[in-house]
């Protein structure tokens, strides 16, 4: 009876569950006039099964192609650190409060990137905002960059060593992975950047097994919502939610810093940290990769995973987003015409951070650096592209056809008195509050790159040979001795 009843009506293409199961083998049984089986022994059977058989039965036969496939140990290229890393983003399970009424605000959005040799997390990006090409950028310019500023920025203990250039980085086929700017900037750098085939998600397993590592971790956490309806029952998420942005940012890079980094992975065999040290250091069996080189303009690397446009240069400077910006840097190239057409105009690149347009920034083709531009009105506030949009969208609504700089200004002023006073109501407005008073200038040169010794010493360099504590996590002791 248990055995038709798999057969007939779990192996295929309806794929019911195991209750359902038990209820026909219950009430065949009972037709039969046959003892009726435990629930548990139903269950079993079930588990019993190759899950390749089931997957297959149930018309998953690319899933379970896929599932047949070796996602463990050595993956192609991976072959020391740096040399492969994977990307993505998850909505993370935490509803956030605003920070000035701790009212909820929604929940955010996390990118992470992994190192595939060595599991360890190379740079993060967490916002409000859904997945974009700046957080891929942003992201990716942590990657390389030593992390030190960052952990002294949140108070975080601890070490997080990741740093060095990119030999390889995968993603997903999401249009903001696929874009010229991140194409361009992966190009300039000597990043092969690549794209995982369509439907074989063992490409992505890493990184995956990353995002649900830290989706369980954030479920520990006041106003955490939860994958399932069953486990949200009972708990309101929403009143339960205390901590900001800012807060669960700093409990995350803790977690991945002092926990997940220093936790020995089942599929390694050691921990993160200590697979990183043994790939750059070697371990008295095989020869390790040598120490990464620092980049030695960070400002650049950032800049160049920023978002560009191109513009031309008038006397009065350069327009964006009917905003002004001019500098008198700009001024030998005021009115320049394409070298290679002198009839038409010449457009030069800017780059532009999201989160505060108060200054641009240009690429002088000749000196071949990037150079600050203000707003031409220094009196205007700093504002994100996103208040930009949302006031352009307002005057729009308005019927206001000619929009100019004061009346963007003016609108992006009320939209935020308006926010103010209705941010206690709803979370849309408590996350267009929070959005228009997070913008902040983007970090000084200074503030991201770090001093370089002319000897670097090895025992210097960020407690590399340091060894951390294990802290057993995926597999237990006494199963890894085995």
């Amino acid at each position: 009876m248990i055995a038709g009843a798999i057969e007939d009506a779990f192996l295929t293409r309806q794929k019911l569950k195991p209750s359902d199961i038990i209820e026909k083998v219950e009430a065949a049984c009972r037709q039969a006039k046959l003892p009726v089986p435990g629930k548990n022994t139903v269950r079993a059977r079930i588990a019993a099964l190759h899950p390749q058989l089931v997957l297959r039965r149930r018309g998953q036969k690319a899933k379970a192609d896929n599932l047949g496939k070796p996602v463990r140990g050595h993956f192609p290229g991976a072959d020391k650190p740096l040399a492969v890393i994977q990307i993505d983003h998850t909505q993370v399970d935490v509803i956030v409060v605003e920070e000035t009424t701790r009212l909820p605000m929604g929940r955010p959005w996390l990118t992470l990137a992994i190192d595939v040799y060595s599991r360890m997390v190379t740079g993060y990006h967490l916002s409000m905002e859904r997945p974009n090409a700046n957080a891929v950028g942003l992201c990716l310019s942590m990657s390389m960059l030593p992390k030190g500023s960052v952990l002294e920025a949140l108070g975080v203990p601890g070490e997080w060593p990741v740093y060095g250039r990119l030999a390889k980085v995968m993603a997903d086929n999401a249009k903001e992975f696929r874009g010229k700017l991140l194409a361009r900037a992966c190009r300039d750098w000597g990043i092969d950047l690549d794209f995982r085939p369509v439907k074989t998600p063992h490409y992505g397993g890493h990184i995956e097994r990353l995002m649900g590592t830290t989706a369980n971790e954030v479920r520990k956490l006041d106003g955490a919502t939860f994958s399932n309806t069953r486990q949200r029952e009972g708990y309101n998420s929403e009143g339960m939610a205390s901590m900001t942005l800012g807060e669960v940012e700093r409990y995350l890079v803790d977690f991945l810093t002092t926990t997940y980094h220093m936790r020995l992975h089942s599929e390694i065999a050691m921990t993160p940290r200590r697979r990183w040290q043994v790939g750059l250091l070697g371990d008295g069996i095989q020869p390790g990769a040598g120490l990464p080189e620092k980049i030695a303009d960070a400002e650049k690397l950032r800049l160049d995973f920023t978002p560009c446009l191109e513009r031309t240069i008038q006397r009065y400077g350069v327009e964006m987003d009917k905003i002004g910006y001019q500098d008198e840097v700009l001024y030998r190239w005021a009115g320049a015409t394409d070298p290679n057409d002198p009839k038409r105009p010449r457009q030069f690149e800017f780059r532009r951070d999201p989160r505060d347009v108060s200054r641009i920034w240009f690429w002088d083709p000749e000196i071949q650096r990037y150079f600050a531009i203000p707003y031409r009105d220094l009196s205007h506030p700093s504002v994100s592209l996103w208040q930009i949009k949302a006031a352009k969208a307002e005057l729009k609504r308005q019927g206001v056809l000619d929009v100019d700089e004061d009346a963007l200004f003016k609108a992006i002023a009320r939209r935020e008195g308006y926010a103010e006073e209705a941010r206690a109501k709803t979370k849309a407005a408590r996350r267009e509050f929070h959005r228009a008073t997070r913008v902040k200038p983007a970090p000084a040169a200074s503030a991201v790159q770090e001093p370089q010794p002319s000897t670097p010493s090895l025992r210097e360099e960020d407690g590399l040979f340091d060894t951390p504590p294990i802290i057993y996590g995926d597999i237990e002791p006494a199963e890894f001795q085995r």
